[in-house]
């Protein structure tokens, strides 16, 4: 199953970076149990291109994620 990137965004006026934003949607979905096991979440480009961010934020947020073992 994918994830669609149509499920991510970002509050442009929150004092949280954008990667801390991501990140924490992305925790808590899985953690809630949105995301079923061994669902894919969206290549980084389409993540990026839909958030409005630079594919670069959506990278370290998906290591940082692989890396947390989520």
């Amino acid at each position: 199953m994918k994830v669609s990137e149509s499920q991510f965004h970002i509050d442009p006026e929150s004092r949280a970076g954008l990667q801390a934003q991501l990140r924490e949607r992305i925790v808590s979905a899985v953690l809630q149990r949105h995301f079923p096991p061994g669902a894919r979440l969206p290549p980084s480009r389409r993540l990026a291109n839909h958030m409005g961010v630079s594919r670069i934020t959506v990278a370290l947020v998906y290591q940082d994620l692989v890396a947390d073992g989520y």
